[in-house]
Parts: structure tokens; C-alpha cells; sequence
């Protein structure tokens, strides 16, 4: 489903993306980032009719789960791996998708992680 009014009505469209999208963050009503399976972190900038793979950060033996951002340069993903030994992770960009770093590693993290959220620095 795509939506090109910030939400107000969504409709069938876009291509469909091969893998699953797990958490969807709408950044304003055109841009949004998605965290998908196989660490795959996918980016729109027309409300969902085309998406744009974001280079990837780690293996591809996880899914990603949880997506936040801050603002166009600032988000969070964290994910969790496909099968065992169970691990979580998390990833971060400051540029806006075109370098992903890996903040918490497998081997740093041996649980799962599904949500993330950012806030943003208040001085």
C-alpha cells in the first residue's frame, strides 16, 4: 500500500519489495525508511511508489526489525538473527542512509532486539 497525502488514504501500488518489511518510519509525507528481512534497509522519497536498497551493514543472516529516525540524516535500526544462535544488533547512519555503522554487534549482543526509538538531545 502506498499513500502520497501523509496518510489520509492509502492505495494499492508501488512495486512489491521481495523481502518483508518489518518497521516502517515516515519521516514527512513523501520520505520513509523501512527495516526488512536479511538486513536489508530500503528508502523512499515518493510515498512508496519506487524504493531505493540502502547499503548494507553486516551479514545478511538477520532480520531488521525496528526503524526509527531522528530526521533524515539521524535513524536506528536494530535486528535480531534468522535462526540460532539467537543475537541482536544495531545499526546506525548520521548521512542520511549512505553509510550504515554497526553500533552493537552480534557478538556484543546475545539477545534479540525488536524496537527502537530515538529521542532527540535537549541542553
Amino acid at each position: 500500500m502506498v499513500t502520497a497525502n501523509g496518510g489520509k488514504q492509502w492505495v494499492t501500488g508501488g512495486p512489491l519489495f521481495a523481502k518483508d518489511l518489518n518497521s516502517l518510519v515516515m519521516l514527512d509525507s513523501s520520505t520513509y525508511w523501512a527495516a526488512c528481512d536479511f538486513d536489508t534497509i530500503i528508502l523512499t522519497e515518493n510515498s512508496g511508489i519506487s524504493w531505493e536498497e540502502q547499503p548494507p551493514a553486516g551479514t545478511s543472516n538477520s532480520f531488521l526489525l525496528g526503524i526509527d529516525a531522528l530526521d533524515r540524516n539521524n535513524a536506528l535500526v536494530v535486528g535480531s538473527s534468522a535462526g540460532y544462535p539467537q543475537f541482536g544488533k544495531i545499526l546506525r547512519t548520521k548521512d542520511g542512509g549512505k553509510n550504515w555503522e554497526v553500533v552493537l554487534s552480534a557478538e556484543e549482543c546475545p539477545v534479540t532486539l525488536t524496537h527502537v526509538s530515538i529521542a532527540e538531545k535537549r541542553m
